[in-house]
């Protein structure tokens, strides 16, 4: 059952996509560069629709962000702005169904970007998911540990999307549109997204006619793009992230090996 409010109040998830700019996600070796083609997975049933005509653009907004860099490996250090991947995870959140997929255009910047340092209970050893099923027992008090986090204030974007339908799909690419359109307008979901990390909520709505980028061009050097799970295993895909005058285009990518 989706949650409807407004403007989307928090609530306890079972489950999330993929965490964005989780850690282990580094990649060595020889860069390949790559480019998205348009409606790739589109079944031959249905009609090609434009590039636009398929486009959906929401804002999302939160109080704090955490898109892990996964060069860092003890201590949390954010990317500059959401990454494409935490994107297309909001995305999923907002409307799931295995008879499509998202492909994130542009994300153009609302506000500056402001940083803090916070101080965060943790432990000191990766939580295994097998143990848990098996019924492992861990000692919280022996193994919690404080560590520093360098986040993002206040943040504020907007998002433009492609969605795409799979081949084996029965339904037309309109039928899912317009029930992506619905949510936003109704500030329902699939599952409560949030912003790089569980306790830091993000908020989504249809945009505005008065929200415009702000004015900020910079190179933000390499960031995670999204992962591609193959027959051979999860691969993180790499691009060359830059801002210009406050838009960020993700079309245009290259990998890691």
């Amino acid at each position: 059952m989706g949650i409807s409010n407004s403007f989307f109040l928090p609530s306890c998830s079972p489950l999330a996509p993929l965490s964005p700019g989780g850690r282990g996600a580094g990649g060595e070796g020889v860069f390949i560069y790559k480019c998205y083609k348009g409606n790739h997975t589109e079944s031959s049933t249905e009609p090609e629709m434009s590039s636009q005509a398929n486009e959906i653009t929401f804002k999302i907004w939160g109080d704090r962000a955490l898109f892990t860099r996964p060069e860092f490996k003890t201590e949390q250090v954010t990317y500059d702005v959401i990454t494409p991947s935490a994107a297309k995870g909001i995305a999923e959140s907002i409307f799931w169904k295995p008879e499509i997929q998202y492909q994130v255009i542009q994300i153009s910047l609302l506000k500056s970007i402001q940083k803090a340092s916070i101080l965060r209970n943790t432990l000191k050893s990766r939580q295994s998911h097998r143990t848990a099923q098996s019924g492992g027992i861990l000692e919280i008090e022996s193994d919690r540990t404080q560590r520093h986090a360098l986040i993002l204030n206040d943040v504020a974007y907007l998002v433009t999307i492609q969605m795409q339908r799979q081949s084996h799909a029965t339904d037309p690419l309109t039928k899912y549109l317009e029930i992506f359109k619905r949510r936003l307008a109704k500030g329902q979901c699939f599952q409560q997204p949030y912003l790089g990390c569980r306790e830091f909520v993000a908020y989504f709505s249809q945009p505005t006619d008065n929200e415009t980028p702000i004015d900020l061009t910079t190179d933000l050097g390499l960031m995670l793009h999204h992962i591609e799970f193959t027959s051979e295993g999860a691969k993180p895909i790499f691009f060359r992230a830059s801002i210009q005058k406050g838009v960020m285009d993700c079309r245009v990518i290259y990998s890691g090996d």
